[in-house]
């Protein structure tokens, strides 16, 4: 991928989250957390971004996945790239919002 990275990522608070911060921080121009709707086990998307925070300024947490849609097209612009990732829990849903959103 060329051009800016943007992420968009939800995790579950029993995965090792420290950890994957650690390893995907430095190939992010920015990223926007959110916690995975309707799931017990969710990370709260706050909580996540104080994670990234120790690694990298640009960091937001959405307070719904279309916030995190709009917010992470907008920072991406023309040239950008997107990549959402995370929990699968919450990656169908994100795909009917991209869907409804072209």
């Amino acid at each position: 991928l060329s051009g800016k990275l943007i992420y968009i990522v939800g995790i579950l608070k029993d995965k090792n989250y420290e950890e994957m911060v650690k390893l995907s921080y430095p190939h992010a121009m920015a990223v926007i957390t959110i916690t995975p709707p309707e799931n017990p086990r969710a990370l709260d998307g706050y909580k996540l971004a104080e994670e990234y925070n120790k690694y990298i300024a640009n960091v937001t947490a959405a307070d719904s996945l279309e916030d995190a849609i709009f917010l992470a097209r907008a920072m991406a612009g023309k040239e950008g790239n997107i990549l959402i990732w995370g929990s699968l829990s919450y990656l169908g849903k994100m795909r009917e919002i991209l869907k409804m959103n072209k």
